[in-house]
């Protein structure tokens, strides 16, 4: 059986070519080809441990499995609990067990400059109040209120057994009141029990007025001390996980 040569097989050409740059370039300047990020893809996901041997032998030079992560997980984010960052949380989190369940959820409002910007992409102006969804934002929003943003409020849900650290939702506000601050907070509760399969026992945020005010709206719900100060409330979702 005659083989083949590298001229009659332009890929496998290429592919070594790469090969070879990769070999001559020191490890912490390796630059990947769009074709080799495909190809070293194609393999990961058909199986992770063969990529894993393959990469580990030192007979081909390919990318890290933590820069596959990135190509694979790339989505264009959005305010509101999005579910291309619902499945990348669930990804990282999928092999959690027992106590490395536990979570805590991180409220923080940080100012923003007040801006509109037009996003070439969707065609849209960026830089209006936003709290995730048509519905939610109108309700909330009255004739008296400036429709331009002026914060952001991040969720951000930390392990408490674990190093995780990841933004679960951010929506673009106005001064954030405890009523608005009630659903976004449950919606990302509810998306973390029920989707991502992540236990929240614990809610953590700045002593702001809206946000005190945002505990004292669960005193129906759970404990408070004599002096009236909530301390803890019932995990709407703990029963639907």
């Amino acid at each position: 059986m005659s083989g083949q040569n590298l001229e009659s097989t332009p890929h496998m050409k290429f592919f070594w070519e790469q090969q070879m740059h990769l070999l001559q370039t020191k490890k912490m300047a390796h630059r990947y080809h769009p074709q080799i990020i495909r190809f070293a893809l194609s393999i990961h996901c058909k199986s992770r441990s063969a990529y894993r041997e393959l990469r580990e032998s030192g007979a081909l030079i390919l990318p890290s499995e933590r820069v596959l992560r990135d190509y694979k997980n790339y989505f264009k984010p959005g305010a509101g609990i999005t579910k291309e960052n619902i499945q990348e949380l669930k990804d990282k989190t999928s092999h959690y067990a027992g106590i490395q369940k536990y979570v805590a959820v991180v409220m923080d409002e940080m100012k923003i400059q007040e801006n509109l910007v037009f996003d070439k992409t969707s065609g849209e102006l960026i830089g209006y109040i936003d709290l995730g969804d048509p519905l939610t934002t109108f309700a909330n929003v009255d004739e008296d209120t400036d429709p331009i943003a002026s914060h952001a409020l991040a969720f951000l849900v930390r392990g408490l057994r674990t190093n995780l650290k990841h933004v679960v939702a951010y929506y673009f506000t106005g001064n954030v009141t405890s009523f608005q601050l009630m659903p976004l907070f449950w919606k990302v509760v509810a998306a973390l029990e029920t989707t991502v399969r992540l236990w929240v026992i614990a809610a953590v945020n700045n002593g702001a007025s809206p946000n005190r005010k945002f505990f004292a709206l669960h005193a129906k719900l759970g404990g408070k001390l004599p002096d009236g100060l909530v301390y803890k409330t019932t995990n709407l979702f703990v029963c639907l996980a």
